[in-house]
């Protein structure tokens, strides 16, 4: 249904089932559904949720990018087939990013990634070149929509998240 709309029309799920978490620790945040219109139906809050995955996503990849001073290229992900219903939010992920989003082969990346960082420490691997050749993408995804609207929603997602932080403290 989430992609029977274009858009999510402004409106912005910010789930905190548990207060809200990297990078903005609000501890006594909770979850809740933003700029709610007549105009809003079913199908744009599916959508919103689904870009809510990528906000929450690139706000942690902004922290990582300022703390480490490394630009990130692209997000490699392993998604288990049944949990794919579409492939809708890894082109909003991507668009979200930025970047190019690549579908690992492999179901369990996380295991491959400290099997690979293990044989790079050993000498196993000379170099992360090789991994990369040894290395199987599933599918790939790559930014499509406009960056300039994409900026623009984000900051209405910063703005949303803002307003439910002052109001987490309040409570």
């Amino acid at each position: 249904m989430s992609g029977e709309v274009e858009s999510s029309k402004g409106l912005y799920v910010i789930p905190s089932f548990s207060g809200l978490g990297a990078p903005y620790w609000g501890m006594y945040v909770k979850g809740a559904v933003v700029g709610l219109t007549y105009g809003s139906d079913r199908r744009n809050i599916l959508r919103s949720a689904l870009e809510s995955i990528g906000y929450q996503t690139r706000d942690l990849l902004e922290a990582v990018e300022e703390d480490s001073g490394m630009k990130i290229g692209e997000l490699k992900v392993s998604v288990e087939e049944e949990v794919i219903s579409g492939e809708l939010w890894l082109q909003i992920l991507s668009d979200i990013l930025g970047v190019p989003v690549k579908i690992s082969e492999i179901g369990d990346a996380i295991s491959l990634g400290v099997a690979y960082s293990a044989g790079l420490t050993v000498g196993f691997w000379k170099d992360k070149a090789e991994l990369k050749k040894i290395s199987r993408i599933k599918k790939e995804f790559k930014p499509s929509a406009s960056q300039d609207e994409i900026n623009e929603m984000y900051d209405g997602w910063k703005k949303a998240v803002g307003m439910l932080l002052k109001c987490g403290e309040n409570l």
